[in-house]
């Protein structure tokens, strides 16, 4: 399970709605509502990812491009269901209680993120197993490739001089 303790920042009392920004009029989704689909940006169903803030941790995570060069970060861990959301704000401007990063190491870019961690529940999904296969069926006619037996033909005698006209 990871270690929630060393994520200073993150909003343990985030509901699960959009989530207004300090100063900004732009809403962040919810990760609960982009999770079906695979992100944009970045895709992955396994793996260590790195979480502003925090250590490495290791499970999935997908990256969603928003409108005005914002970013939704959803991690969901290899064991649990505690994810964590991370907003990420395009913004040249601190915002109290969040990161202020360069999106370079990142990904994102050159310019400067504000970038806040919150909760969320992952949606457990079970792994299908691939579908069962039959064997083959048999033909309904089994003969339909079989061999003929060659019919031997006839060798040119050698005393008949046949020529080309």
């Amino acid at each position: 399970m990871p270690d929630y303790d060393s994520y200073p920042n993150i909003d343990t009392d985030t509901d699960s709605h959009a989530t207004p920004t300090p100063g900004s009029s732009f809403n962040f989704p919810v990760c609960e509502s982009v999770l079906p689909t695979s992100g944009d940006i970045a895709h992955f169903t396994n793996g260590n990812h790195q979480i502003v803030g925090g250590s490495v941790l290791s499970g999935s995570d997908d990256v969603y491009s928003l409108a005005q060069n914002n970013f939704l970060q959803c991690f969901c861990p290899a064991v649990g269901n505690r994810g964590i959301q991370t907003n990420w704000l395009r913004t040249d401007n601190p915002i109290d209680g969040w990161y202020f990063v360069n999106g370079t190491q990142w990904n994102l870019g050159n310019v400067t993120y504000a970038a806040q961690n919150i909760n969320f529940t992952c949606q457990v999904t079970t792994l299908r197993s691939p579908t069962p296969t039959n064997s083959p069926t048999p033909h309904p006619h089994p003969n339909i490739f079989a061999f003929r037996t060659p019919t031997p033909t006839k060798k040119p005698d050698p005393d008949s001089h046949s020529k080309l006209v």
